[in-house]
């Protein structure tokens, strides 16, 4: 069974990326950037899961989709869809799960 894959912003630099598992960094160089700053990554962490109730991963997800396709929003906002089935859309609709398909045309 193939592993999940996942588009979020990168933690690091913001740009988007694919991402199997639970990184949350594109590169060795943003994951580099992010270890200087711990306690700033803790307070983000803790402000997803109070302000959004949500991870700090699923946070970088949604912010993704919001960049790719900002036509999402209301179905976001309206609680109509969850990330993974605006995520599934998205790779329906494009025929690839990737950060540079999922841009709207």
């Amino acid at each position: 069974m193939a592993a999940k894959c996942y588009i979020i912003r990168c933690l690091g630099c913001g740009r988007p990326f694919e991402v199997t598992g639970r990184k949350v960094t594109c590169s060795s160089r943003c994951r580099d950037k992010v270890k200087r700053n711990p306690e700033g990554n803790r307070l983000l962490g803790e402000l997803a899961k109070q302000r959004l109730g949500m991870s700090l991963f699923r946070a970088l997800q949604g912010a993704a989709i919001l960049f790719l396709r900002p036509d999402f929003a209301e179905l976001i906002d309206g609680g109509e869809l969850t990330f993974d089935e605006i995520q599934a859309l998205m790779i329906q609709s494009n025929g690839k799960a990737t950060a540079k398909g999922f841009a709207s045309s």
